[in-house]
């Protein structure tokens, strides 16, 4: 399926590196896939994406999946609603916000 002008569909690979107390080591190193699709609108985009975090200090998944609108006011600020759905071990957290976002 081709992508229709406007859009922007990709896949890579990332990592992360997180700190704190409630982790067993105090830190952890995580790395895994993500892959989305970016639709530029009219009056907005549309972003949709997926991914799978590997963590060494527990040998497990997290797994994420986003998606939201940003309403564009003009070419340096807009509002965003975004809802996103996580699990890791046998956890599920689900969260929506909305926010002012501004380029500088």
């Amino acid at each position: 399926m081709q992508p229709s002008a406007g859009s922007l569909c990709f896949g890579l690979v990332q990592n992360t590196l997180e700190g704190g107390k409630s982790l067993d080591q105090g830190w952890r190193f995580g790395i895994g896939p993500l892959a989305g699709c970016r639709t530029q609108g009219r009056r907005g985009q549309w972003l949709a994406q997926a991914d799978s975090l590997w963590f060494h200090d527990r040998r497990r998944f997290r797994h994420s999946a986003d998606a939201g609108y940003q309403w564009q006011w003009d070419a340096r600020q807009g509002i965003r609603l975004q809802a996103r759905y996580q699990a890791e071990a046998g956890q599920h957290r689900q969260e929506v916000t909305l926010g002012w976002r501004r380029y500088y």
